[in-house]
């Protein structure tokens, strides 16, 4: 608990629920990156296809504490795309 750091865990909830729900492994182009200012989080998120020619990317903004939502809205968004 001592080394817990509130807003580094907020971001890294929210990047972990983004990948959790597009089951992305080492061979699948996916990135995630969670700012936290405040008690808002910003997901920014991406997904290419495996040739690189297709790349979805958008962004979602919302309360830290909802961090692990966030990026399974995320998620799903680009999914549906």
């Amino acid at each position: 608990e001592e080394l817990n750091d509130p807003t580094a865990r907020r971001a890294v909830l929210a990047e972990r629920g983004f990948l959790m729900t597009l089951e992305g492994g080492c061979q699948v182009p996916i990135a995630a990156h969670a700012a936290v200012e405040g008690e808002t989080l910003v997901l920014r998120g991406m997904v290419a296809s495996l040739d690189g020619k297709t790349v979805v990317e958008d962004e979602r903004v919302g309360p830290a504490g909802e961090a692990k939502s966030i990026g399974i809205a995320l998620a799903e968004t680009l999914l549906a795309r």
